[in-house]
């Protein structure tokens, strides 16, 4: 059963671990029983949605029937967790980020999605080249580039990195979920979203950005 989301990229500072956060809330608020699994050693999404700090490698914590976070950061090669896939509807990978351990989870796992967060941090070229290595390595992979705090859509940058994006395969999703200042604000404090209580603008236009990125990946992850 292949029921996992990849999130990942060869560098950090791209919203890789915020983005996986978003997506397991989403999905444990949609009633699906969801593993979240943090790979990367930082162990930020493990804490961000336990409330706490992992004791050891391999910790389980149970948030509700719908939602359970794993604590397996991966230090050198052959790391990865024993997974249970069919006791979940699905799986959500936050992974290390640098090259080597992005692309041997990849090659081991074959993520059914893989999202990769694309920000200004990375140039054109290098956002380039981690969309086609994870497509190389994985070709069964859909690959979705979420395009995030990017110049405009109008710019050639951004028309640009579209355009190979999808000469490689790869998949493009708008998304500015990061620009809401309830997100920002979720992530400085470094809690899970649900934790982040209030209204306004900025809490609905991010639900809403999160909710149009979940729907994507499900389109995908559903063959269409």
């Amino acid at each position: 059963m292949n029921n996992m989301i990849l999130i990942g990229n060869f560098r950090g500072g791209v919203g890789k671990t915020f983005l996986s956060t978003s997506i397991s809330e989403e999905y444990r608020n949609r009633g699906l029983k969801t593993l979240a699994v943090d790979t990367d050693p930082q162990a930020n999404m493990y804490s961000w949605l336990s409330g706490q700090k992992a004791k050891k490698r391999g910790d389980y914590f149970k948030i509700d029937e719908h939602l359970t976070v794993l604590s397996s950061p991966i230090k050198e090669a052959g790391d990865l967790p024993k997974i249970k896939a069919d006791n979940y509807d699905r799986i959500i990978i936050d992974t290390p980020p640098n090259a080597d351990a992005l692309t041997e989870i990849v090659l081991t796992w074959k993520p059914k999605i893989v999202l990769i967060p694309i920000t200004a941090r990375l140039s054109r070229d290098g956002a380039v080249e981690v969309m086609k290595i994870v497509k190389e390595v994985s070709p069964g992979s859909v690959v979705i580039g979420v395009l995030n705090n990017l110049p405009p859509v109008h710019t050639p940058f951004y028309q640009e990195l579209c355009k190979k994006g999808r000469e490689i395969g790869v998949k493009m999703h708008h998304s500015p979920i990061r620009h809401s200042t309830w997100a920002v604000r979720a992530e400085e404090e470094g809690v899970g979203l649900g934790k982040i209580r209030g209204k306004g603008r900025g809490r609905e236009a991010f639900l809403t950005d999160l909710k149009a990125l979940t729907e994507t990946v499900e389109l995908y992850y559903n063959g269409n």
